[in-house]
């Protein structure tokens, strides 16, 4: 499997893995300078606007790095929003839409449903799109989705919950360490990926797949533990910020904390 992230925060390596690992910095460079820069040079040559953006070498460069590495499943965050991002040159098995939070109101707009539309837009003609979201912002998925002719499948509170039972069950036998406490942003992110690797992997043994989604590290920046009494994160809105609070409470209940 490959995927890629953005932002990074420290190194560009930070955008690519493959089967969650950082890729080498000598992958990227190669693909850079023997691939990319010399097409990039000949349609600036031509016009000097058309050579290739961040945002395009990005995905170019993830797309290399995917097929160099042979993966079976490939997995790219969009841009800002989605609708208008360049990763939609790209044709999909299927689309994923975590939560609609206040995310980049200059460009997304201000209100919860500008944000909506903008995020939905990333929908497929003949695709489904998986969403956490629920209420309002469902219908305003639905309506999108419905206009491309792609098809909305919500991810359940019972799907969730689900995923709760077994987690406590494999922390009960020790499958998975009796300290690790996600909060409910994490059950809805793991639940949403859960359910898009059983419709491609119907196989999937769930008592090897759920404890190492446990296992794995978090990115730079993420709730990340630098040390013992050090968490640092980049929440950078209200709704971010409303995570990372809930976070920390179920993570260390009954604490003080001092925030920089």
């Amino acid at each position: 499997t490959g995927a890629m992230v953005n932002p990074h925060l420290f190194d560009y390596a930070e955008r690519f893995n493959i089967c969650g690992n950082k890729v080498r910095h000598s992958d990227i460079s190669s693909i850079w300078k023997n691939i990319l820069l010399p097409h990039s040079l000949d349609r600036a040559e031509k016009d000097v606007s058309h050579a290739l953006t961040f945002a395009e070498a990005g995905i170019l460069i993830a797309l290399h790095l995917f097929d160099q590495y042979a993966v079976r499943w490939a997995i790219i965050e969009t841009g800002v929003g989605g609708r208008y991002a360049p990763t939609m040159a790209i044709d999909p098995e299927i689309c994923l839409l975590t939560n609609i939070g206040n995310d980049h109101p200059h460009t997304l707009g201000s209100s919860s449903w500008q944000v909506a539309l903008e995020k939905a837009g990333i929908t497929r003609d003949q695709r489904i799109l998986l969403t956490t979201a629920a209420d309002e912002h469902l219908e305003y998925i639905r309506s999108v989705a419905d206009e491309k002719g792609g098809r909305v499948i919500q991810i359940s509170n019972e799907e969730q919950n689900d995923l709760r039972q077994k987690i406590t069950g494999y922390k009960d036998s020790r499958l998975i360490q009796g300290n690790f406490a996600p909060g409910d942003h994490w059950y809805k992110n793991a639940s949403l990926a859960l359910q898009t690797a059983l419709r491609f992997e119907p196989d999937l043994d769930l008592n090897d797949a759920i404890p190492r989604m446990a296992a794995m590290s978090r990115l730079p920046g993420r709730f990340w533990q630098k040390d013992e009494n050090l968490i640092v994160d980049v929440a950078h809105n209200p709704d971010k910020l409303a995570v990372l609070a809930n976070d920390l409470k179920s993570k260390f209940p009954d604490r003080k904390y001092s925030l920089v």
